[in-house]
């Protein structure tokens, strides 16, 4: 996952734009991304996980995750982390 364990400003540079790209490509309100995206984010805080591969590399296969966890959450009607 990308540095969303650093400082807020950190945090915001990577989530409004991965959130705006997810939006396009899916259709889907950024606010219900949003949901999934926090939910990433606890289950990874909670993992301690760190990033093993450069912030670019990390950003896009972080995009693509996202997508396929937020088009989950919609399919099953509920959101379901597995990572």
């Amino acid at each position: 996952m990308l540095s969303f364990s650093g400082g807020r400003e950190r945090r915001a540079r990577y989530r409004r734009p991965v959130r705006r790209i997810v939006a396009s490509w899916t259709g889907i309100y950024q606010y219900t991304i949003d949901q999934v995206l926090e939910d990433m984010i606890s289950r990874s805080r909670e993992l301690k996980l760190r990033l093993a591969v450069s912030e670019d590399q990390a950003r896009q296969e972080f995009t693509v995750l996202l997508t396929v966890q937020t088009m989950n959450h919609l399919q099953s009607g509920g959101h379901r982390l597995f990572l």
